[in-house]
C-alpha cells in the first residue's frame, strides 16, 4: 500500500455520495491541513485518532455520524473551522474545544448535545444577571 503522509487536503463533498465509517488510519495523515467530507453518508463514530493531526480544518457536516464529539479533537491546536452540524452526535461538547485559541468557525448545531458553556461561564464569572 502507497503512503499518504504527504496528503494535505481531503474533500469528498457530496457529489461522491461516501458511504461507512472514518477509518481510524485518518490519523496517519500527518500533513492534512484540510479535510472536507461534508454532505456524505458517513456514519458511525468521529475516530480518536482524528485529533492527531495539528492543523487540520475539519467539516463533517450532514453525515450521520453518531456518539459523543472525541476530545482529542482538542489536540488540533491550529483548527479555525470545526463543522460537526447535522449529524447524530450525543453528550457533552468537550471541555477540551474551549482550548482551541485559533478557532473561528464551530457549528455543533441539530446534534443531541449538552452544552457546558453556560455553566463553565458561571463557574468561572458567577451566574448571569
Amino acid at each position: 500500500m502507497r503512503s499518504h503522509a504527504g496528503c494535505t487536503t481531503a474533500s469528498c463533498n457530496s457529489a461522491f455520495k461516501i458511504q461507512g465509517n472514518i477509518t481510524n488510519i485518518i490519523g496517519n495523515l500527518t500533513k492534512l491541513t484540510a479535510l472536507y467530507l461534508c454532505s456524505n453518508q458517513l456514519s458511525g463514530h468521529i475516530p480518536q485518532e482524528l485529533g492527531y493531526p495539528e492543523n487540520v480544518d475539519l467539516d463533517l457536516s450532514n453525515n450521520t455520524l453518531t456518539g459523543s464529539i472525541p476530545k482529542h479533537l482538542g489536540n488540533i491546536t491550529n483548527i479555525s473551522q470545526l463543522f460537526l452540524d447535522n449529524n447524530q452526535l450525543f453528550g457533552d461538547i468537550p471541555r477540551e474545544l474551549g482550548y482551541l485559541v485559533n478557532l473561528e468557525i464551530l457549528f455543533l448545531d441539530n446534534n443531541q448535545l449538552f452544552d457546558q458553556t453556560l455553566f463553565l461561564f458561571r463557574e468561572k464569572h458567577g451566574p448571569q444577571r
